[in-house]
């Protein structure tokens, strides 16, 4: 059996966690403005939602390569599993996301998607608890 993709991954350094707890709290903003503003006026494709899908793409990529490259995970308690399973499947997505689909859609599906893309980003409170509860345990350490 593949204990090594059940196992719990050793805790990263606490800088790692911390870039993790900054880029999720961003997020937590971004998907606030994003949610007030489509509210408002319409969900509409930004070059600011662009960016932000790009941010949490890329936030995801990094924190799975380095829990099932290197065995170090910023969020506590994850295995390698849930990095494949949660944060590697989103990776494509958006990466699908921001590739450009067809001549006249410069900014891929967030063309397309823009409500559903902002919702994704949302969840990003969800994700900086674990940051938070990593420091939590490091200080009772």
């Amino acid at each position: 059996m593949a204990d090594w993709l059940f196992d719990r991954v050793a805790p990263a350094p606490a800088w790692i966690a911390l870039l993790s707890l900054t880029m999720y709290i961003y997020l937590s903003y971004a998907a606030f403005s994003h949610m007030s503003k489509g509210f408002l006026g319409g969900f509409k494709p930004s070059s600011q939602l662009h960016f932000d899908i790009s941010m949490l793409t890329g936030t995801y990529a990094v924190e799975t390569i380095v829990a099932v490259g290197f065995g170090l995970s910023p969020l506590a308690g994850w295995r390698k599993f849930d990095y494949l399973t949660h944060h590697l499947p989103f990776v494509f997505v958006g990466v699908l996301a921001l590739t450009p689909v067809g001549l006249n859609c410069g900014e891929g599906l967030v063309q397309l998607w823009p409500i559903t893309l902002v919702f994704d980003i949302a969840t990003s409170p969800n994700e900086a608890n674990s940051p938070i509860f990593f420091f939590g345990l490091l200080f009772l350490c």
